[in-house]
């Protein structure tokens, strides 16, 4: 796949809460989405294919409306990283 975030991105918006959802194909974990605020971006759901990625990006979205705190995935090949919960700043 191309390092073209357009051509990779399976959707990202903007809730009214300022969180952003950005799913998208990353070369090294496949399908993921990820919760972005003022302080980063966070990897919250990985995927087997676009058509999950596409359902799993939505309900994201409606739940970065009233999110506060998310958990963090480790990548897939740190296998001694454990989850974390992240507070989020809008």
């Amino acid at each position: 796949m191309s390092d073209n975030y357009e051509s990779r991105k399976v959707g990202r918006d903007t809730a009214k809460s300022g969180i952003t959802v950005s799913t998208a194909y990353t070369s090294d974990e496949g399908y993921e989405t990820a919760i972005l605020d003022s302080k980063g971006a966070y990897p919250v759901e990985r995927y087997k294919d676009i058509k999950t990625a596409e359902l799993g990006h939505g309900k994201w979205v409606v739940l970065a409306e009233t999110i506060k705190e998310i958990t963090e995935l480790p990548p897939s090949v740190a296998t001694f990283l454990l989850e974390r919960k992240i507070t989020l700043v809008p």
